[in-house]
C-alpha cells in the first residue's frame, strides 16, 4: 500500500527485501519515500555476509529483533526488543543493538549492543552492560561490570571480557585490581 499523502509506502505479511546477499526479513515494513527511513516489526531479521582481516572465508552475520529502524541522515540501524546478534559460533542478546553504517559504501561498521548483554561462546557466558562487536578484528568486547561465567567450573569478574570469534579465545582484563575476581564451582 502506498500513502501519497504522507509518501509512505507500507508493506504487510512476510516482507522479504535483499540487496545482492543482504537480506532483510519482516512481517510489516514501512518506507518513506522522501527521507528513507524504514521501520520494520515483527520477526525482523537480517542477514549479512562479511569478511575480517582475522577471517579467510566470508562469514554470515544474522541480526534478530521485534522492531528495526533505519535513520538514513545518521547512517544508522536501530534492532530493539528481543535483539540478538548471531555470527560463527557466537550468539549475543541484548536489549538494543545498533549499526553504524560507512558513509559512502553503507558497509557495517560499528555494532553496539546496550542493556542486559550475554554473550554465549560455547560453554562460557559473559554478562555485561554493553558490547561492542568490532568487525575488522572478529571480536566482541563486554563492558559495564562483565562476567565470564563457565557452565561447569564457575565465575570470573574483570573490567572488560574480549570474546575473540576466529579462534575462540576469551580475554578478561582488569585496570583497577590485579587480578580478576574468579568464582569457582564446587
Amino acid at each position: 500500500r502506498y500513502s501519497a499523502e504522507q509518501k509512505r509506502f507500507l508493506f504487510k505479511e512476510i516482507i522479504r527485501m535483499w540487496q545482492q546477499k543482504k537480506t532483510l526479513i519482516a512481517n510489516q515494513a514501512g518506507l518513506n519515500e522522501e527521507t528513507g527511513a524504514i521501520l520494520c516489526s515483527g520477526g525482523v531479521t537480517t542477514i549479512v555476509p562479511y569478511k575480517s582481516d582475522k577471517r579467510d572465508e566470508e562469514a554470515r552475520l544474522e541480526i534478530s529483533s521485534d522492531w528495526m529502524s533505519f535513520d538514513p541522515g545518521n547512517n544508522l540501524l536501530i534492532y530493539e526488543e528481543n535483539s540478538s546478534l548471531k555470527v560463527a559460533d557466537v550468539d549475543l542478546r541484548a536489549q538494543t543493538i545498533s549499526v553504524q553504517l560507512e558513509q559512502e559504501e553503507g558497509e557495517m561498521n560499528v555494532i553496539t549492543a546496550k542493556g542486559n548483554v550475554v554473550v554465549i561462546q560455547n560453554q562460557y557466558e559473559g554478562q555485561g552492560n554493553e558490547a561492542e562487536y568490532e568487525l575488522d578484528r572478529d571480536a566482541i568486547v563486554l563492558l559495564g561490570n562483565p562476567v565470564l561465567i563457565d557452565k561447569d567450573k564457575g565465575k570470573t569478574e574483570g573490567d572488560k571480557l574480549t570474546f575473540y570469534i576466529s579462534d575462540a579465545k576469551i580475554v578478561v582484563e582488569n585496570k583497577g585490581r590485579e587480578r580478576s575476581i574468579t568464582v569457582i564451582k564446587s
